[in-house]
């Protein structure tokens, strides 16, 4: 076959074969890189939400609490007054539909409005339990007020309980403060949660009861119960993500997190899961895919024709670059000569082949030899001199450009445990999938290294002050989730010691902070991070 030919029918396979590559490749990358990064988002939603809920409800059960105890309605019987004294509380705050006080013997003395006011509640667990002291009831269906309020959009009306038993200043019961907190405040909260998210197709908010009824969620599936392993782990007290069939004929990708309650509001027990179909979540990687083929098509046409020419133009010259490529392999300086006529392919490939092959592997063993010097054996994480060496490199960085970087120590906690019960190959794996998780804790231009033993190092790049209290919680989160060793499911933690740099600043003094900081982590009772 001709050269020319030859050449255009190897690069065109060669363009053929890169683009059916990178599809694949690129295609895998994208599709897990797509799942974590929507996964994470999901349970960082999740997380929000269910702090979010926690801290709304200990905002009103804390409310109803210190009204239960201000003179103006434990030291009085005047009921005018109790009645004014409430209804400026719901005034001030209209998610609570109904708040009354009643008597110790559950007939309702002041109410806002004046609703329910002379009814008897006393068989209803808003007195029942709240007169034994206090009471926070689970969502519920409004019974007596259903008719009574207001309710513009016509859908079944819900309910969350507060209330706390009334005593006077000699600790003698007068009675029970009842609010019946409005469900409708939770969609707000969520619509708020959800806004950075909503960019994202068909995600759907799920609040799950203790007996895994459906609180919140599409309307058709409210009441229902449901099972799913992502429950199991959320009441766990842990939040992350996971790929879950809803038995719908579906999977989802999943996000959850538990409601486990905020400072003396003990909470109800709420899980709080958020889905996307993972078809939806895998379209842009699809998309990319078709991009990928398209443009790998289009460069095909164009090199197989920039070959053609480029065959042409070099056949000539072959033999005579060959000769001087056999020399330049001995070590002998020979110039490559201009010339023109036909030549024998084979002595081309055989010498440009060799050379190219000596070149690289004296190459290839320099890179292998770097990479050694400045890579951890264990981990693959940057060891100390490669620290240094990114030290030295972005604080003067850092200097010219005017920004400040944030220095951590970071120490697992639990570690020796699971050296001494398991073994050093088991503590060997953890370190390994600490290492990792490190990496994934921090940006592409930053950096995580290991120091020694379960001691490890990052260097950040600081946005702004909070820069380095966010990257540590989420570097806790991570470690502290469970690491798989030959089937057993074993934890560690780690407590992180936090120093800012800023130009003019000796990095062995920051360094030094950070180690004093990451002490009084560990001597506050571990697994946190402190600023210094």
């Amino acid at each position: 076959m001709e050269m020319r030919k030859y050449v255009t029918l190897r690069i065109t396979l060669l363009c053929v074969l890169l683009t059916a590559a990178m599809t694949a490749v690129i295609g895998m990358k994208s599709i897990s890189d797509k799942k974590r990064d929507i996964g994470e988002t999901l349970a960082e939603t999740a997380y929000l939400t269910s702090d979010k809920l926690d801290r709304y409800m200990w905002s009103r059960y804390s409310e109803i609490k210190t009204f239960s105890r201000i003179e103006a309605v434990a030291e009085t019987e005047n009921y005018t007054s109790i009645r004014k004294t409430i209804e400026n509380l719901q005034k001030n705050i209209p998610s609570f539909s109904w708040i009354g006080f009643t008597d110790t013997a559950g007939t309702v003395k002041a109410s806002t409005g004046g609703i329910l006011e002379g009814i008897d509640i006393s068989k209803r667990p808003v007195f029942t339990e709240g007169i034994k002291g206090e009471f926070v009831g689970d969502v519920h269906d409004a019974v007596l007020l259903a008719k009574l309020l207001p309710n513009p959009s016509g859908e079944p009306m819900k309910f969350v309980d507060v209330s706390f038993a009334v005593e006077d200043a000699s600790g003698s019961r007068k009675g029970v403060l009842a609010a019946h907190l409005s469900w409708e405040w939770v969609n707000d909260i969520k619509n708020k949660i959800l806004e950075p998210v909503n960019k994202r197709k068909n995600i759907s908010v799920y609040i799950i009861s203790q007996d895994n009824t459906v609180l919140l969620g599409p309307k058709e599936e409210i009441g229902m119960t449901i099972a799913l392993d992502s429950l199991k782990y959320a009441r766990n007290n842990d939040s992350g993500w996971r790929v879950e069939d809803w038995g719908d004929g579906s999977k989802y990708l999943t996000g959850y997190s538990f409601s486990n309650g905020y400072g003396d509001y003990k909470g109800l027990g709420w899980t709080v899961l958020i889905r996307q179909p993972l078809n939806v979540a895998y379209q842009p990687v699809q998309q990319l895919q078709v991009f990928i083929i398209s443009t790998g098509v289009l460069f095909t046409l164009i090199f197989s024709a920039a070959g053609w020419v480029f065959a042409g133009a070099v056949s000539s010259p072959i033999v005579s670059v060959a000769k001087a490529a056999d020399k330049l392999r001995f070590g002998k300086i020979a110039p490559i000569p201009v010339y023109k006529g036909i030549k024998e392919i084979e002595v081309l490939s055989d010498s440009i082949n060799d050379l190219i092959l000596s070149l690289s592997s004296t190459e290839s063993e320099l890179n292998n030899m770097r990479s050694i010097a400045l890579a951890d054996k264990l981990t693959g994480l940057p060891n100390r001199a490669a620290l240094e060496r990114y030290l030295e490199k972005n604080t003067a960085l850092a200097a010219r450009q005017g920004f400040a970087l944030e220095f951590m120590y970071i120490d697992l906690d639990g570690f020796k445990p699971i050296n001494d019960t398991y073994g050093h190959a088991a503590g060997d794996e953890v370190l390994k999938e600490v290492g990792r998780r490190l990496t994934a804790s921090v940006r592409k231009e930053e950096i995580a290294a290991r120091i020694g033993g379960d001691e490890f190092a990052a260097v950040l790049f600081a946005s702004d002050l909070t820069t380095g209290e966010n990257v540590a919680a989420r570097i806790i989160e991570s470690v502290s989730m469970p690491v798989d060793i030959d089937g057993k499911s074993v934890r560690v933690g780690c407590s992180i010691g936090i120093s800012l740099w800023e130009s003019g600043n000796c990095t062995a003094e920051v360094f030094e902070k950070a180690d004093k900081a990451l002490y009084i982590s560990k001597k506050n009772g571990k697994n946190r991070y402190t600023r210094n």
